[in-house]
C-alpha cells in the first residue's frame, strides 16, 4: 500500500540500499532521523519524485559523494544536521531545483568550500531560503576565513544562524587540554574555555588571534561612512515626505487653487483633460445679458466669437431659446446646463435689472 508519509526514525539502518523505496511514488515526507545511517547508496531514493521533506538528521553520515539525491527533483526540505559529515560534493544538491530549507549545522566541516556546494543554478542563488551552518569547526586559516566571510556577507539573509558561525584554531582544538562534547553521533566538539579562534581583520585583510569570530560585524570604516551619510539620507527622506504632502494637499484643494491663481496672478491653471460630459454638450457657451445690451451682444460679442477658427457655438436668448410657453428662469437654467460655459455680460443694466436670474449654472467662468 502506497503512503504519503513514512516514519522510519529510531531504527538501525547502517546502509540505505539502492531502490529501497521503490514503488512509493506518492511519498511526500520520509523520516529516517536517528536511524544510525552511515551510507546512502546510489539510487536509494529512486522513484520518489513527489518527495517534499526528507529527515536524515542525527545519524552517522560522513560523506555525500554527489549521487545521493539525484532522484529528488521536487524536494523542498532536507535535514542533515547532527551527522558527522566532513565532505560534500559540488554535485550533491545540483538536482534539487526546488530546495527551500537545508540544515547542515552540527557536522564536522572544517575547510569545506561551502560556497561551491550551495551556490549555483537551482541552489542557494534561487530557491533556498533557509540554511544552517552553526556548530561546525570552520578553519581560521586566513585564506579560507576571508573567502568564508565574503560569502557569508553576500548570503547573510538566507543563513538563519549566521551570528553563531565561528572559526576554530585547529592547533588548539587538537590539544589534549581541549575538552570534547560527547554525543550519540560522535561529533567532534570543542571546549569554549580553551579554544583559540581567529578574527578576520576587515581593515588590513589579515588574521589575528582572538576569542570569538564575528564575521559579519561592520568595520570601523563602514560605521564611519554610514555615520557620515546618515544626515544627508535623513534630509533627503524628509524633503521627499514634505514634497508628497504638498502634492497631496495641492490635489485636494486643486479647484480653489486654480481660482486663487487666476484672481491674483492671472494664470489659468486648467485641467489637462476635459471631462467627457463637458465635450458632449450642445453649445460652447451660453451668453447671459440684459435685454438692453442685446444690440452690443449681437453685433459685437457674438459676431467676434462666431468668426473664430474654429467658431464658438453660442447660445443666444433671442435666437436659440424658446420665446413662449415656458418660464424664463427655467429656460435660462436649461440653456446653461446645455453649454460648456456660461458667460455673463455684467453691465449696469444687468445688475439693476429685476428680472435677472441668480442661478446661471455651476460652470460660470
Amino acid at each position: 500500500m502506497d503512503v504519503t508519509q513514512l516514519f522510519l526514525d529510531g531504527n538501525v539502518f547502517p546502509s540505505l540500499d539502492s531502490h529501497a523505496f521503490i514503488g512509493r511514488k506518492n511519498l511526500r515526507a520520509l523520516y529516517l532521523n536517528g536511524s544510525h545511517v552511515e551510507v546512502i547508496q546510489n539510487r536509494t531514493f529512486h522513484g520518489l519524485r513527489q518527495l517534499r521533506i526528507l529527515h536524515l538528521e542525527n545519524n552517522f553520515i560522513e560523506r555525500l559523494d554527489g549521487f545521493e539525491f539525484d532522484e529528488l527533483e521536487n524536494l523542498e526540505e532536507l535535514y542533515l544536521q547532527q551527522n558527522s559529515i566532513s565532505w560534500i560534493s559540488n554535485e550533491t544538491f545540483s538536482k534539487l531545483h526546488r530546495l527551500r530549507i537545508l540544515s547542515l549545522h552540527g557536522n564536522n566541516f572544517v575547510d569545506l568550500p561551502i560556497w561551491s556546494v550551495t551556490t549555483g543554478v537551482g541552489r542557494l542563488g534561487r530557491t533556498l531560503t533557509e540554511l544552517t551552518l552553526r556548530g561546525n569547526e570552520w578553519s581560521c586559516d586566513c585564506g579560507f576565513a576571508t573567502a568564508m566571510q565574503e560569502w557569508l556577507v553576500e548570503y547573510r539573509a538566507k543563513i538563519s544562524d549566521v551570528s553563531q558561525i565561528h572559526c576554530v584554531d585547529q592547533v588548539s582544538s587538537s590539544s589534549p587540554a581541549t575538552s570534547t562534547n560527547p554525543n550519540a553521533q560522535g561529533i567532534r566538539g570543542v571546549g569554549s574555555e580553551v579554544v583559540v579562534v581567529r578574527l578576520l581583520d576587515q581593515r588590513n585583510h589579515r588574521c589575528s588571534s582572538s576569542t570569538d569570530l564575528s564575521v559579519l560585524e561592520p568595520s570601523a570604516e563602514e560605521s564611519s561612512a554610514w555615520a557620515e551619510y546618515a544626515p544627508l539620507v535623513g534630509a533627503l527622506l524628509t524633503l521627499f515626505i514634505i514634497f508628497l504632502a504638498i502634492l497631496g494637499l495641492s490635489f485636494y484643494w486643486r479647484k480653489p487653487l486654480r481660482v486663487w491663481f487666476f484672481a491674483k496672478c492671472g494664470l489659468r491653471l486648467a485641467s489637462c483633460r476635459e471631462p467627457m460630459a463637458e465635450r458632449d454638450k450642445l453649445f460652447d457657451a451660453f451668453i447671459s445679458y440684459s435685454s438692453k445690451d442685446e444690440a452690443w451682444v449681437r453685433q459685437v460679442l457674438a459676431t467676434e466669437l462666431e468668426r473664430q477658427e474654429p467658431p464658438f457655438r453660442l447660445c443666444l436668448r433671442y435666437r436659440d431659446l424658446p420665446t413662449g410657453g415656458t418660464y424664463l428662469a427655467d429656460t435660462i437654467v436649461q440653456a446653461s446646463e446645455a453649454s460648456r460655459r456660461t458667460v455673463l455680460v455684467l453691465s449696469h443694466h444687468f445688475l439693476k435689472g429685476k428680472s435677472n436670474i441668480s442661478r446661471v449654472g455651476a460652470n460660470t467662468l
